[in-house]
């Protein structure tokens, strides 16, 4: 969103929200605007002008978003695709899984990425079809149901994120891999 967009996002904010701008300095609004070009520099002015408008919409509280409300607002927009609920990526696992002795490769590669994430490889699929199913059947797929939790979760986050701090938080991570990957090994006993 360009710097003259989110002028206009602000606008409509201002319209809905005039008590709470009426008395903002030049300077602070600058600052707001610069801030929101900034956080929103990978959406579209139409995307975030409805988000905004969904928010005023169904806003009860009187006071205007912050960057994080209407960030959540785009990214239910974005999760309009079917989402698999935790349950439902658990029993798709688990359906994979009894055609993993043999076809794990196969199974493996029909999961979208997030799946293929939480399980890790097709090495893990043939292993829980080894497995008791009674084991199998709870403490894998409620480590499962765990695990998809908190990778939908971390997407979620991030997804809502510029791309210009994805990409610092991308070189933080993978400098952070390069300094653990370089400890000297501890000397033997």
């Amino acid at each position: 969103m360009t710097y003259d967009e989110t002028l206009k996002i602000f606008a409509v904010l201002k319209a809905n929200y005039s008590n709470f701008f009426k008395d903002i300095t030049r300077q602070d609004a600058e600052a707001q605007v610069r801030l929101w070009c900034e956080m929103f520099e990978d959406d579209t002015y139409t995307a975030v002008g409805a988000a905004v408008k969904a928010y005023i919409a169904t806003d009860t509280s009187g006071y205007p978003p912050n960057v994080g409300k209407i960030k959540s607002c785009l990214l239910k927009f974005m999760q309009a695709e079917e989402e698999l609920t935790e349950i439902e990526a658990t029993n798709r696992i688990l359906k994979a899984v009894e055609r993993g002795i043999y076809n794990s490769v196969e199974e493996f590669e029909k999961f979208p990425e997030t799946l293929k994430r939480l399980v890790g490889s097709a090495t893990r699929l043939r292993e829980w079809a080894l497995m008791d199913s009674d084991e199998l059947n709870s403490v894998v797929a409620s480590n499962l149901m765990r695990s998809y939790r908190a990778i939908k979760e971390s997407g979620r986050q991030t997804a809502v994120l510029p791309a210009s701090i994805r990409n610092v938080i991308s070189r933080i991570a993978d400098s952070k891999r390069l300094d653990n990957n370089s400890l000297p090994e501890a000397p033997p006993n």
